[in-house]
């Protein structure tokens, strides 16, 4: 996802690393510490506040949509979390983590109303060892024969490649299916519009 915003944001090949660091680091500055560490206060927040995405999951989801939020407190996280999370030092983030979220069952009544190209993040029911409320992302995609699919990075032993899933049935498979250290669940879908760069 960040490869083809990146490459969506410029205007000439050799643009694409500038613009490849400053989607993924603080400031564009490559340095581990800088890294977005979690989706919901580093990625999405900073990606917003740059002017590169739009959140766009109220305008679809309307009165179906919900807000899950998380205090990114490092007591009880499992040890592979803290130390990544000490290691950030003052860039380690820190406060409330709060994300809007279409519930599953609602998503799949509204796939034919997300908009070619939409960021889609996986938003699973928090837990109490993992700073993570994302734990998966992709890209909605207009299909001539499918419809609108999900175009992400399979986590599946058995793939392990680029695909695109059919979004309702995948959707359902992500509501049902255990997945990370902690095998959770999918509840719904965040949708960010990207946005071009400016003049």
């Amino acid at each position: 996802v960040e490869q083809v915003l990146a490459l969506a944001r410029s205007r000439r090949a050799l643009e694409f690393p500038r613009q490849l660091r400053a989607i993924r680091f603080d400031g564009g500055l490559v340095d581990e510490q800088r890294r977005h560490y979690t989706v919901v206060r580093g990625w999405l927040e900073k990606n917003r506040t740059a002017g590169y995405l739009r959140d766009i999951t109220r305008r679809i989801g309307g009165a179906t949509t919900r807000t899950l939020t998380r205090d990114l407190a490092p007591v009880g996280w499992h040890p592979r979390y803290l130390l990544r999370y000490f290691a950030q030092g003052m860039w380690a983030p820190f406060g409330r983590a709060r994300i809007d979220y279409i519930p599953w069952r609602a998503a799949t009544r509204l796939v034919t109303k997300i908009p070619h190209g939409t960021i889609i993040h996986v938003v699973s029911a928090p837990h109490p060892r993992s700073p993570y409320l994302v734990t998966h992302v992709g890209i909605a995609i207009r299909h001539p024969r499918w419809g609108t699919v999900f175009r992400h990075a399979s986590q599946s032993p058995r793939r392990r490649q680029v695909e695109d899933r059919p979004m309702g049935p995948y959707l359902w498979y992500v509501s049902r299916t255990p997945s990370g250290p902690e095998m959770r669940t999918g509840i719904g879908i965040h949708l960010s519009e990207p946005l071009g760069p400016t003049p």
